[in-house]
């Protein structure tokens, strides 16, 4: 979506100016973001050795939102991209902004490319980082899950700050 079309968006009427300047620096971010989530996808194909392998890694590439709902995880704000898909707003004028997200597993810090999208998910990640809430984490990132909340005829996909289990050592006392 290129600036032309959220000023028409804005245009439209009922578009508050935080939600006018809000799409705006989503838009900015998404021009400007450095790509490690899509270079490490392509790195992935591009180590593939034969067929299987190419395949095996473009199907790996990223995990959808949705069918990673329920899953806690850590994300750092440094592992988060900002994506345009200009066609969402041109075919139906859905908020054309989605994440990936570059987001590490509880226990070993794997890390897993997820991409979600939908209006309250990119509003509460981009508001969550200008607050500051992400630099209250030590270097794992914030811990999160993504709960689906039924909305309409589907799902709306929210992430929620996820509480970390106390581990237990084996004398009993909590770590």
């Amino acid at each position: 979506m290129a600036s032309t079309e959220i000023d028409e968006w804005v245009k439209t009427g009922g578009i508050p100016n935080n939600i006018a300047a809000f799409a705006r620096a989503v838009e900015l971010e998404s021009t400007m973001d450095n790509g490690a989530a899509v270079r490490d996808i392509m790195a992935q194909i591009l180590a593939a050795d034969d067929m299987e392998a190419v395949f095996a890694a473009a199907m790996a590439g990223t995990v959808s939102g949705k069918d990673f709902a329920d899953t806690p995880f850590f994300l750092r704000k440094d592992d988060i991209e900002w994506k345009m898909s200009a066609s969402a707003y041109r075919e139906n004028g859905q908020f054309p902004f989605y994440t990936l997200l570059r987001v590490g597993d509880l226990e070993t810090g794997e890390k897993t490319v997820v991409s979600c999208g939908g209006t309250t998910f990119v509003t509460t990640i981009w508001r969550l980082i200008q607050i500051g809430a992400f630099d209250k984490f030590d270097d794992r990132g914030m811990p999160l899950i993504i709960k689906a909340k039924p909305a309409g005829l589907g799902h709306v996909l929210i992430p929620q700050l996820y509480k970390l289990p106390k581990t237990v050592h084996a004398s009993g006392s909590s770590k």
